[in-house]
């Protein structure tokens, strides 16, 4: 794995693109950090957060055209221990987590993947988040 490297999402940034060039390329995302001008008191990021609901939406891609998608929900990550939306993740996620499995280069395997910012509430146009990751060899962001 190569050193913590990191990536924004916001409003004039929605999605970060990474490419794998081998079976068993992936990145692993080990810390979200939240920042906005909303404030920074718990009860006001608090309800700012549940108010837009944002979630992070992983697309992969074969070269053939199959595709896998899902969420990572932020609301769920947050608890009453949270004094600062800062979330650190002891098993980190790992996008794709078929291609960590994948040690062999005779199987198709994720040759993007894609993460995107969205809402299922309202829009919070002052949101960034900060996504902190690793890569192993052939994982490289596209720009």
């Amino acid at each position: 794995m190569q050193a913590d490297k990191f990536f924004d999402l916001n409003k004039d940034h929605r999605a970060q693109q990474f490419s794998f060039d081998k079976s068993y390329s992936y990145i692993s995302i080990n810390k979200i950090v939240i920042t906005s001008l909303f404030g920074n008191k718990p009860d006001e990021w608090f309800s700012k957060l549940m108010q837009s609901n944002p979630f992070l939406k992983i697309k992969c891609a074969k070269s053939s055209g199959e595709t896998l998608e899902y969420p990572i929900m932020i609301a769920s990550l947050v608890s009453s221990y949270h004094t600062q939306p800062i979330f650190e993740f002891q098993d980190d996620f790992i996008v794709p987590e078929q291609n960590m499995l994948n040690q062999s280069a005779f199987f198709a395997h994720y040759d993007n993947a894609t993460i995107e910012l969205c809402f299922s509430g309202s829009e919070d146009t002052e949101l960034k988040m900060t996504l902190l990751y690793q890569t192993t060899p052939g994982a490289n962001a596209k720009y």
